[in-house]
């Protein structure tokens, strides 16, 4: 029976282990595009990108996400008090 299931197993490779390949590919493309920090400049420019569509809750994580892995403490910093003087809801306790 063992065999059996290693057959399959290798039949199935065999018709569909490309897919699997080149969907590890694109998972490896994508981990570097996040791995690449965004500076002052490129998080400025998304955040008026954000502004104009209303920040849209998808773009508005992956923003946060960027801005978390950045450098750019002071800006963020900025943007806090930024959005706490506009009386916005922070939502700071979840954060801690």
């Amino acid at each position: 029976m063992k065999d059996f299931y290693k057959k399959i197993f290798r039949a199935q490779w065999q018709c569909h282990g490309h897919y699997l390949l080149k969907g590890l590919s694109n998972v490896s493309k994508r981990i570097k595009q996040l791995e690449a920090k965004m500076d002052k400049e490129d998080l400025q420019k998304a955040y008026l990108d954000l502004e104009k569509e209303s920040f849209p809750s998808g773009k508005r994580i992956k923003f946060v996400a960027n801005l978390g892995s950045s450098q750019e403490i002071a800006y963020h910093y900025e943007l806090i008090c930024k959005d706490w003087n506009e009386g916005r809801n922070l939502h700071l306790e979840g954060s801690f």
